[in-house]
Order: C-alpha cells, then sequence, then structure tokens
C-alpha cells in the first residue's frame, strides 16, 4: 500500500491502489481481496479508480490469502478533495410572508472540510449571516420588513475552493411606502413633473383626486390624461413618474396621488401652483471685518416655478446713487469700497417679477484704520527703546562721574600723605636742629620755630596744618 491516508482532488485520474505482501509460505497461489468501507469491490492485486468521484472516498482494506490461510486486511483511507456545493438553500416558512411574520433561510454545504458560509441581500449589497467553520448556517427574522423583499443568495469558502447558490427570492407583502418620506410637495407652472421612490409588495397601483381648494371636496382624476410610468427597481421598489405638459388656471390646486396595493395605500399632496415673482431672500448677513471689502450672504427663498437672480446694490445714507450687482448664487463678496457706513439691499428676480428687498448695513474701515492696533504697538515698541536708552546713558554718565570722584579724592589722599611725611620729616630736623643750638645758644627765641631744609619750610603755619590733620 503507498500509505495510510491519501488526499486527491476531484477528477484527478488513475490512482493506483497495491497490495504489496511482505512474506508469505507458500507465495504461490495467492488469491487477494480489496473492499471499500467493507464492501467486496475487486480481486485482484492492485485496484484503479480512473476518474476521482465524491463517492470514491472512504476506507479501502485489501487481504491475500493462500492454502494456509488469510492475512490480516492493509488499511488506507482515500481523501477526495473538492471546492465545497451547496447542498440545501431554502426558505422555512414560504417564499412569501406577510410583514412583521417570521421566516428561516437555511444553508448548508457538502465539503470534505468545513468551510466559511455567507448568505447575501442582493438588493441591498448587506450580508445577513455569516458563520466560519461550519457545514451550515440559519438566517432567523423575526419580523419581516417590507425592504426584505429582495433576492437572497449563499456563498460558501474552504481552502479548495468557492461556490454560491442560485438566487433564493423571498416575498414580504407590505403596503406602499415613499423612500423619500414625500407626503407633500409644491410645483410650479403648467408643465408638470413629479417623480418618486416607493417599496410595495405586490406592485402597486395608481390613483388620483383633485381640489381646488384645500377644503374644497376631492373629484376624482382621470389619470388617462396624465402621463404615468411605474418602473420597478428590484422585487419591492419602484420609481414612479407622473407628467402633465398643459394645465389651465382652473386645473390648479391640490392633487393627492393614491399609491395602493392589497395590502395598503400611501397618499401625497401635490400643490400646482401657476408661476409667480420669487419669494424674499431673508438671514442677510453683512460683514466689514476686511478692510474696504464687504462680504454678504444670504438665503435664497422659493423660485416659484422660475430661475431667480438676485440684485444687489448699496449706497450710503441719504444718498440715492446706487451700485449694482446681479448674483446668481447666495453670497457676494465687494472689495475697494470707501471707509464709511454702507446700506446694502438684495431683490430676488425671475422671469414673473422682483420679491421684496432686504436690507442690512456695515461700516466698511479703511487700511490705515486697520493698520491702527499695529502703530500703537510700534509706538509702545518705540517708547520702551527711547526709556531703555536714556536708562543706558544715564548709567554710563554715572559711571564716569564717580570715576573722576574716586580719582579726585585719591590725588587728595596722596597730597595728604605727601605733607604728613614732609611735614613728620621737618619736625624730625626741627629737634636735631634743637638740640644742636642749645649747646650754643641757651637764649633762642621758644616761641618761633624756623629752619629751612632742601628746599621745604617749616614753620608755625605747616605746623599748624599738621595739627589740624592729625586731630
Amino acid at each position: 500500500m503507498p500509505s495510510k491516508n491519501v488526499s486527491v482532488y476531484l477528477n484527478d485520474s488513475n490512482l493506483q491502489l497495491v497490495c504489496s505482501l511482505i512474506d508469505a509460505n507458500p507465495a504461490s497461489k495467492l488469491v487477494y481481496s480489496w473492499t471499500k468501507d467493507g464492501i467486496k469491490i475487486g480481486s485482484s492485486q492492485n485496484f484503479t479508480l480512473k476518474t476521482i468521484k465524491r463517492s470514491d472516498q472512504g476506507v479501502y482494506q485489501c487481504s491475500a490469502s493462500n492454502v494456509a490461510g488469510t492475512s490480516l486486511p492493509a488499511t488506507i483511507f482515500v481523501d477526495v478533495l473538492y471546492a465545497p456545493e451547496i447542498q440545501t438553500f431554502t426558505l422555512i416558512g414560504g417564499q412569501i410572508v406577510n410583514e412583521l411574520d417570521s421566516f428561516v433561510i437555511v444553508c448548508s454545504i457538502r465539503s470534505p472540510r468545513p468551510g466559511n458560509i455567507s448568505i447575501h441581500n442582493q438588493n441591498t449589497n448587506e450580508t445577513v449571516k455569516i458563520g466560519y467553520n461550519v457545514y451550515s448556517v440559519n438566517f432567523i427574522e423575526n419580523s419581516a420588513q417590507c425592504y426584505q423583499t429582495a433576492s437572497f443568495m449563499c456563498l460558501a469558502v474552504n481552502t479548495i475552493g468557492t461556490t454560491h447558490s442560485h438566487p433564493l427570492d423571498l416575498y414580504v407583502k407590505c403596503r406602499p411606502r415613499s423612500i423619500d418620506d414625500l407626503y407633500f410637495q409644491t410645483l410650479w407652472g403648467k408643465h408638470i413633473t413629479f417623480s418618486a421612490m416607493y417599496l410595495a409588495y405586490p406592485r402597486p397601483s395608481i390613483a388620483m383626486t383633485f381640489r381646488k381648494f384645500s377644503t374644497a371636496p376631492d373629484v376624482s382624476v382621470s389619470t388617462a390624461l396624465w402621463d404615468i410610468a411605474i418602473k420597478p427597481k428590484n422585487i419591492s421598489a419602484f420609481s414612479i413618474n407622473i407628467k402633465r405638459d398643459f394645465l389651465t388656471s382652473e386645473q390648479f390646486g391640490f392633487y393627492t396621488v393614491n399609491v395602493s396595493n392589497d395590502q395598503g395605500f400611501f397618499a401625497a399632496t401635490l400643490f400646482i401652483r401657476p408661476k409667480d415673482k420669487p419669494e424674499p431672500p431673508h438671514n442677510i448677513s453683512v460683514m466689514c471685518s476686511v478692510a474696504r471689502t464687504a462680504i454678504l450672504s444670504w438665503i435664497p427663498g422659493s423660485e416659484r416655478g422660475a430661475q431667480q437672480t438676485f440684485l444687489v446694490s448699496y449706497n450710503t445714507p441719504n444718498k440715492r446713487a446706487q451700485d449694482n450687482y446681479t448674483v446668481f448664487g447666495n453670497s457676494l463678496v465687494i472689495s475697494n469700497l470707501k471707509s464709511r457706513r454702507y446700506i446694502f439691499t438684495i431683490t430676488a428676480i425671475n422671469m414673473i417679477g422682483q420679491s421684496q428687498s432686504i436690507q442690512d448695513s456695515c461700516t466698511v474701515r479703511d487700511l490705515e484704520e486697520e493698520s491702527c492696533p499695529f502703530k500703537t504697538v510700534f509706538g509702545f515698541l518705540f517708547a520702551l527703546f527711547l526709556l531703555i536708552s536714556v536708562g543706558q546713558i544715564t548709567f554710563i554718565l554715572l559711571t564716569k562721574f564717580r570715576q573722576r570722584y574716586v580719582d579726585r579724592s585719591h590725588i587728595y589722599t596722596q597730597n595728604a600723605e605727601t605733607a604728613l611725611e614732609n611735614i613728620t620729616h621737618a619736625y624730625d630736623l626741627e629737634n636735631v636742629h634743637a638740640s644742636m643750638s642749645s649747646r650754643t645758644d641757651n637764649q633762642m627765641e621758644a616761641s618761633r620755630l624756623s629752619c629751612t631744609y632742601e628746599d621745604v619750610d617749616i614753620s608755625e603755619q605747616a605746623h599748624s596744618t599738621f595739627l589740624g590733620m592729625t586731630s
């Protein structure tokens, strides 16, 4: 045998199973036997699977016999690999259910290995259920909704490949309803076009009624005079288009469009009016925060059936002359204005007439006014610079004055020290001279002392100076 287990792909060809003997005595007249899952399938030494089928998967055994007896069987498992196959994809409860009823969608696969299974709503591109490493999944809905009228598909994936089911249609019976929640719409003019999207099952029908005034009784309208088309987008979604090429003045008023089926109805009211001059714009805003510029914006009113433009004019108070702009949008920037207060006027205009005007005012600033804060900042910085400069100059002058004062004090101190030294030296000489004079002349006048030594005059004046400095 080639191995205990062997894996082959579906539709492979010529898988040969060989029954080899290790020993036999006698080795002649041997009889071989092959079984699959306990059922005999062959009697030769080799067994060949020509084209692999899913049914070939199973347990194969071979044994040999001679006159002495039968050997123990040798076993091999053949594993057939293939992509998953959808075995069951069905609706429990039926394909048609009522809204708010329950239903179950079941998807199961046949596969050599567990796979990933998912159920998709093809109308909404939504994955409603997914299971990993499983052989089946169930999508359970306890309250059916109208949008679930759709085609569903089951997708299965394993390591070998991918497969998907055929579409499975589910029908949820429900009354019509507007996808856009359109209950009322105003239409203008003699040529009318109305479009809306609806959900419904079964397919709805349309009936119309008319009343001239909102309080008048309804009158049935022949739909033959109207171009009405119902186009399915999918099983439950429909596009409804209503057209009328010409209406007389007596046919303007309120039309009720009833979209109905056996589950109920949905009514939408169309108020058809003759074209009229536009509604006034509102919520005007004027900003003059940028120098010499005004920025205007507003919210347009209804065009009332004819394309509208806006006339924007401005002037200063008590001035008749005006400057005008024609605007197709809802904003305008006016530049190169002078510094003054302006009054801005906005009027809506169409082919029928013009609306009432709305006004607002704003004071435009000049470039110089805009730069005033910068001037204030620069002025402050310049004053601070001057203050610091004056402080530095004052500090330098004081430093120089102090240095000069210190130098002079140093000179006075040196002069005093020199005078003291000279006086002391003179005093010593005086004592020497007095001692020498006493030997020669004992009658020298004591009240007057005078001596000259190396151009230094020691007198009573110098002595008194010495006494004054040392006192």
